[in-house]
Protein backbone atom coordinates (compact mmCIF):
# COMPACT_ATOMS: atom_id res chain seq x y z
CA UNK A 1 0.00 0.00 0.00
CA UNK A 2 2.73 2.62 0.41
CA UNK A 3 4.16 1.76 -2.56
CA UNK A 4 1.31 2.37 -4.47
CA UNK A 5 0.48 5.71 -2.48
CA UNK A 6 4.08 7.06 -3.16
CA UNK A 7 3.43 5.61 -7.02
CA UNK A 8 0.08 7.46 -7.07
CA UNK A 9 1.60 10.63 -5.09
CA UNK A 10 4.46 10.61 -8.23
CA UNK A 11 1.29 10.28 -11.19
CA UNK A 12 -0.21 13.31 -9.39
CA UNK A 13 3.44 15.73 -9.48
CA UNK A 14 3.73 14.36 -13.26
CA UNK A 15 0.08 13.85 -14.47
CA UNK A 16 -0.07 15.76 -18.12
CA UNK A 17 -3.37 17.39 -17.32
CA UNK A 18 -2.06 19.98 -15.08
CA UNK A 19 -1.51 23.73 -16.76
CA UNK A 20 0.73 26.66 -16.82
CA UNK A 21 -0.96 29.49 -16.17
CA UNK A 22 -2.07 31.53 -18.48
CA UNK A 23 -3.38 28.66 -20.63
CA UNK A 24 -6.43 26.36 -21.05
CA UNK A 25 -7.30 22.36 -20.64
CA UNK A 26 -10.48 20.34 -21.57
CA UNK A 27 -10.76 17.59 -19.13
CA UNK A 28 -13.12 14.78 -20.92
CA UNK A 29 -16.08 12.66 -19.24
CA UNK A 30 -16.15 14.17 -15.63
CA UNK A 31 -18.63 12.39 -13.97
CA UNK A 32 -21.14 14.20 -11.73
CA UNK A 33 -19.50 15.78 -8.38
CA UNK A 34 -17.92 18.46 -7.14
CA UNK A 35 -14.74 19.11 -8.66
CA UNK A 36 -11.58 21.44 -6.73
CA UNK A 37 -9.21 23.42 -8.47
CA UNK A 38 -5.74 23.46 -7.25
CA UNK A 39 -2.26 25.18 -7.60
CA UNK A 40 1.10 22.99 -7.48
CA UNK A 41 4.30 24.77 -7.08
CA UNK A 42 7.37 24.37 -5.21
CA UNK A 43 6.85 27.58 -3.07
CA UNK A 44 3.30 26.89 -2.31
CA UNK A 45 3.83 27.53 1.33
CA UNK A 46 5.21 29.82 3.27
CA UNK A 47 5.97 30.07 7.30
CA UNK A 48 3.87 32.36 9.72
CA UNK A 49 5.07 31.93 13.34
CA UNK A 50 5.53 28.40 13.38
CA UNK A 51 2.95 27.30 11.15
CA UNK A 52 2.91 26.60 7.05
CA UNK A 53 0.32 28.61 5.54
CA UNK A 54 -0.74 28.63 1.66
CA UNK A 55 1.12 31.56 -0.38
CA UNK A 56 -1.61 33.41 -1.94
CA UNK A 57 0.72 35.05 -3.54
CA UNK A 58 0.81 32.84 -6.53
CA UNK A 59 -2.29 33.31 -7.21
CA UNK A 60 -2.74 36.99 -7.16
CA UNK A 61 -4.09 38.70 -10.46
CA UNK A 62 -4.76 34.75 -11.46
CA UNK A 63 -8.59 34.03 -13.27
CA UNK A 64 -9.80 31.24 -13.01
CA UNK A 65 -13.00 30.07 -15.74
CA UNK A 66 -14.28 26.47 -16.00
CA UNK A 67 -17.03 26.29 -18.69
CA UNK A 68 -19.06 23.41 -19.26
CA UNK A 69 -18.35 22.25 -23.28
CA UNK A 70 -21.20 19.51 -23.21
CA UNK A 71 -23.82 22.23 -22.27
CA UNK A 72 -22.65 25.28 -23.74
CA UNK A 73 -22.10 26.92 -20.60
CA UNK A 74 -20.21 29.21 -17.88
CA UNK A 75 -19.09 27.21 -14.51
CA UNK A 76 -20.05 29.18 -11.64
CA UNK A 77 -16.89 29.07 -9.38
CA UNK A 78 -16.69 29.27 -5.65
CA UNK A 79 -13.68 30.54 -3.66
CA UNK A 80 -11.95 27.58 -1.88
CA UNK A 81 -8.77 29.58 -1.36
CA UNK A 82 -6.23 27.46 1.15
CA UNK A 83 -8.77 25.07 2.68
CA UNK A 84 -7.32 22.11 1.85
CA UNK A 85 -3.81 21.58 1.86
CA UNK A 86 -0.78 19.23 0.95
CA UNK A 87 2.66 20.05 2.30
CA UNK A 88 5.55 17.27 0.22
CA UNK A 89 8.98 17.03 1.62
CA UNK A 90 10.46 17.22 4.81
CA UNK A 91 10.22 20.37 7.31
CA UNK A 92 12.24 22.57 5.29
CA UNK A 93 10.96 21.66 2.39
CA UNK A 94 7.64 24.19 0.95
CA UNK A 95 6.98 22.08 -2.08
CA UNK A 96 3.02 21.32 -2.13
CA UNK A 97 -0.52 22.06 -3.45
CA UNK A 98 -3.54 23.94 -2.18
CA UNK A 99 -7.11 24.40 -3.38
CA UNK A 100 -8.27 27.63 -4.75
CA UNK A 101 -12.25 26.93 -6.17
CA UNK A 102 -13.86 24.33 -6.43
CA UNK A 103 -17.32 23.61 -8.78
CA UNK A 104 -20.28 21.09 -8.43
CA UNK A 105 -20.73 19.04 -11.79
CA UNK A 106 -24.35 17.88 -12.17
CA UNK A 107 -24.34 15.03 -14.98
CA UNK A 108 -21.23 13.91 -16.60
CA UNK A 109 -19.51 16.51 -19.05
CA UNK A 110 -16.20 17.75 -20.80
CA UNK A 111 -14.85 20.52 -19.03
CA UNK A 112 -12.52 23.47 -20.28
CA UNK A 113 -10.25 24.98 -17.43
CA UNK A 114 -8.90 28.56 -18.52
CA UNK A 115 -6.17 30.27 -16.40
CA UNK A 116 -5.29 33.72 -17.19
CA UNK A 117 -3.06 36.20 -15.38
CA UNK A 118 -0.65 35.72 -12.69
CA UNK A 119 2.69 36.05 -12.22
CA UNK A 120 4.57 36.55 -15.50
CA UNK A 121 7.79 36.06 -14.18
CA UNK A 122 7.55 32.70 -12.68
CA UNK A 123 5.51 29.63 -15.13
CA UNK A 124 6.83 26.70 -12.34
CA UNK A 125 2.86 27.19 -10.89
CA UNK A 126 0.86 24.40 -12.24
CA UNK A 127 -3.61 24.08 -12.33
CA UNK A 128 -5.06 21.29 -12.26
CA UNK A 129 -8.75 19.69 -11.63
CA UNK A 130 -8.90 16.69 -8.90
CA UNK A 131 -12.34 15.01 -7.69
CA UNK A 132 -10.85 14.18 -4.23
CA UNK A 133 -10.20 17.10 -1.78
CA UNK A 134 -6.69 16.15 -0.70
CA UNK A 135 -5.21 14.88 -4.47
CA UNK A 136 -2.40 11.70 -3.98
CA UNK A 137 -3.56 11.22 -0.42
CA UNK A 138 -5.98 9.04 -0.37
CA UNK A 139 -3.74 5.80 -0.77
CA UNK A 140 -1.80 7.33 1.96
CA UNK A 141 -4.97 7.48 4.50
CA UNK A 142 -6.27 4.27 3.79
CA UNK A 143 -3.05 2.69 4.44
CA UNK A 144 -2.79 4.65 8.04
CA UNK A 145 -6.10 2.88 8.25
CA UNK A 146 -5.65 -0.40 7.69
CA UNK A 147 -2.08 0.20 9.92
CA UNK A 148 -4.19 0.98 13.17
CA UNK A 149 -6.94 -1.54 12.31
CA UNK A 150 -4.44 -4.29 12.32
CA UNK A 151 -2.56 -2.70 15.24
CA UNK A 152 -5.84 -2.55 17.08
CA UNK A 153 -7.05 -6.27 15.86
CA UNK A 154 -3.11 -7.34 17.60
CA UNK A 155 -3.70 -5.43 20.40
CA UNK A 156 -7.41 -7.44 21.03
CA UNK A 157 -6.07 -10.68 20.26
CA UNK A 158 -3.46 -10.02 23.05
CA UNK A 159 -6.08 -9.27 25.84
CA UNK A 160 -7.73 -11.87 24.57
CA UNK A 161 -5.22 -14.79 24.84
CA UNK A 162 -4.05 -13.36 28.29
CA UNK A 163 -7.66 -13.59 29.39
CA UNK A 164 -7.36 -17.28 28.27
CA UNK A 165 -4.30 -18.05 29.96
CA UNK A 166 -5.03 -16.73 33.06
CA UNK A 167 -8.05 -18.55 33.26
CA UNK A 168 -6.04 -21.93 32.31
CA UNK A 169 -3.81 -21.03 35.39
CA UNK A 170 -0.88 -19.81 34.01
CA UNK A 171 1.06 -16.33 35.23
CA UNK A 172 1.83 -14.40 32.89
CA UNK A 173 3.16 -11.51 34.25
Amino acid sequence: MFWQAQRNLRKLLNDPYKITPPFKAVYSDLKKGYYYIFVLHQHAFIRSSRRMMPNLDLINGMEFRARNLTEDKEIELEDFTGLYCMHFGGRKSTFGVYSVRFFPLHSQADVELQVSGGLSDDNNAKVFIFRSMSPGAARILVFASRMYLRLMTLGVLLVAMRYILEMLGVAMY
